[in-house]
């Protein structure tokens, strides 16, 4: 999923392995963001000339198989030492809202995993989550990537809607 835009039009790009949740978003960030422009909205392997003239040419992309089936769906951890020990809660179903200031959450979108860090987070919280979410995602044996660049840190912003739907 992206959204790319110049001076006269926005371009919105689906991924093979994109879900309608993600493909809703991108187009309600889409659509906050574009203005008087053109929107057009392209599906992988359906794209035309416009969208990679504004990309700069077209070139190859991400194609590995676990981006083109996806076969998983986002998982929200709440992660806490409040008791004296690590645990990280599951929570079904979860929206932007779950978000708490004073707590770190592992997001795992399967590709990727995020470490989302409230503002008023523990310091050691944010270091023992950030070992368990390097460990998690080097120990999953479920065909997703598993080198470490794949686990990424994230502070609050505004809206963090990427992967919320």
């Amino acid at each position: 999923m992206f959204v790319a835009q110049t001076q006269a039009a926005q371009y919105v790009w689906n991924g093979k392995g994109s879900q309608d949740s993600e493909r809703k978003t991108a187009l309600a960030l889409a659509d906050s963001l574009r203005g008087s422009r053109k929107q057009e909205v392209y599906d992988e392997g359906k794209e035309k000339v416009p969208l990679w003239t504004a990309l700069g040419g077209q070139e190859n992309y991400a194609s590995a198989e676990y981006l083109k089936d996806p076969k998983w769906s986002p998982n929200l951890f709440e992660c806490s030492i409040a008791s004296g020990e690590f645990t990280a809660t599951r929570i079904v179903p979860f929206t932007q809202d779950d978000l708490a200031l004073e707590y770190v959450y592992i997001l795992d979108v399967f590709h990727e995993i995020y470490v989302w860090v409230g503002s008023s987070a523990d310091k050691e919280l944010v270091n023992m989550t950030m070992r368990i979410a390097v460990d998690y995602q080097r120990m999953a044996s479920d065909g997703r990537p598993n080198d470490e660049s794949s686990v990424l840190y994230i502070q609050p912003v505004r809206k963090f809607v990427i992967l919320y739907f």
